[in-house]
């Protein structure tokens, strides 16, 4: 994705060259490889350790406790509709 912003920002002789779409191709590349790589080395935590271990509890803990979050927000917003 860099490589083709970087190619865009070359192709047009009248402008002024920045590496602007380099830079947001970059940030941008990192941020989705980084979230994707945190879910696949989650999943495979979550499959390797054994049924009763105490740090599979914990991540279970903590996801259960992110989706209720995410449940009360999204319930929030949907009264807020509601009401207008």
């Amino acid at each position: 994705m860099s490589g083709r912003m970087w190619s865009k920002s070359r192709q047009t002789l009248g402008k002024k060259r920045t590496a602007i779409p380099t830079i947001l191709g970059t940030f941008t590349g990192l941020a989705f490889g980084g979230l994707l790589g945190m879910s696949q080395g989650m999943k495979k935590i979550r499959q390797e350790l054994p049924k009763d271990s105490q740090l599979l509890s914990i991540i279970e803990e903590n996801e259960q406790l992110k989706r209720e979050e995410m449940n009360q927000s999204l319930g929030n917003v949907l009264d807020h509709r509601n009401q207008k």
